[in-house]
C-alpha cells in the first residue's frame, strides 16, 4: 500500500526504502517474491499516475503549462516518450512524476505500461542486490 502511494503521487518517500526493510528482516529469505511484488504494484502504480496526468491534462492550467510543447513536439514526443518512461523506470527519479507528464502529455497507455512493466520491474531487483551487496560489505 505504503509503494501504490508512494509511486503513485509525488513523496519524499523512495520506494528503495521498502527494499531496505526487505534486505535487513526475516522477508530477505524470500526476497524474489517480495521484491516481484514490489515492481508489479509500482508498475500499477505508475499507470495509476499515467491516468492522473491524462486527467489533468483536460484542465486549462494543464494546457497552458503543456500545451505549446505538445503541440509543437507531437512527434518527437511519440518517437522517444517510451524511452522517457524508462528513464524515470529505472534512476531515482520520482517515477510518479514521469508517469503523470507522460498521461500530460498524451502518450500511449500500452506505451507506458510496456516501459514500466519491462524496466521497472528488472530495477527493482537490480537494486535490491545493490543493496543487499552494499549491507555486506559495511
Amino acid at each position: 500500500m505504503i509503494l501504490l502511494v508512494t509511486d503513485t503521487f509525488v513523496t519524499p518517500f523512495p520506494p528503495d526504502i521498502l527494499l531496505i526493510v526487505i534486505a535487513k528482516s526475516s522477508l530477505s529469505e524470500q526476497w524474489p517474491f517480495y521484491v516481484l511484488i514490489l515492481g508489479i504494484v509500482s508498475v500499477c502504480a505508475g499507470m495509476l499516475g499515467w491516468g492522473i496526468g491524462r486527467w489533468l491534462g483536460h484542465f486549462q492550467f494543464t494546457e497552458r503549462l503543456f500545451g505549446e510543447f505538445k503541440d509543437g513536439h507531437r512527434e518527437f514526443i511519440r518517437q522517444y516518450g517510451f524511452w522517457a518512461v524508462v528513464i524515470g523506470a529505472i534512476t531515482p527519479l520520482p517515477f510518479s512524476v514521469t508517469c503523470w507528464a507522460s498521461g500530460v502529455m498524451g502518450l500511449r497507455a500500452v506505451t507506458v505500461f510496456s516501459a514500466a512493466a519491462l524496466f521497472r520491474i528488472p530495477r527493482f531487483f537490480i537494486y535490491y542486490w545493490i543493496i543487499a551487496s552494499a549491507s555486506q560489505w559495511l
